[in-house]
């Protein structure tokens, strides 16, 4: 019905079109001068195209967006983004997602984290404490924990050289 009588006056209806069409435009450079003018930058990036990791996080219990905030500031992370997720039947608060431009799936984003922890002296408190290489380690409520395995070769905040370039410490 709409195809069977295709004699459309496309030219006629050019002025018209791009009116509009640069309407659009307009309004999208004013949004971006606008949200440039609040934040310093013309557009939100995500994580495609910046760089970095996009976490999802599922606690047992209830967990605020503040104590998420501080766990992640206690270990350097200070640019995260955080929202929660909801999904039936879960507990409330229970699901989050955090966006950081710190890479955890990099070689030398890792070791920055690692010498960011011995400088703290988190590896002389494990050696003090008994920890022997290869111990598993919790970080924060045993619930909800951050787990890992702990091998120092050579803590780094005793003043030893680093073992190569960051990202090659033989530790990670």
């Amino acid at each position: 019905m709409f195809f069977r009588r295709l004699n459309w006056n496309i030219v006629g209806w050019f002025r018209i079109v791009s009116a509009i069409s640069y309407a659009v435009i307009l309004i999208g450079l004013i949004v971006m001068g606008i949200h440039w003018h609040a934040t310093g930058s013309p557009l939100r990036l995500g994580l495609s195209f910046t760089g970095g990791t996009d976490l999802t996080l599922k606690f047992n219990r209830s967990v605020s967006q503040t104590q998420i905030a501080s766990a992640l500031s206690t270990i350097g992370v200070t640019d995260e983004r955080i929202s929660a997720l909801t999904k039936s039947g879960d507990i409330p608060d229970s699901r989050w997602t955090v966006e950081t431009q710190t890479d955890f799936g990099n070689d030398e984003a890792v070791g920055y984290l690692a010498d960011r922890l011995a400088r703290l002296g988190v590896e002389e408190a494990l050696a003090e404490a008994g920890a022997e290489p290869g111990d598993e380690v919790l970080i924060g409520d045993p619930d909800d924990a951050v787990v890992f395995d702990w091998d120092p070769a050579v803590p780094m905040s005793s003043g030893a050289k680093r073992h190569g370039p960051r990202g090659t410490d033989p530790r990670l």
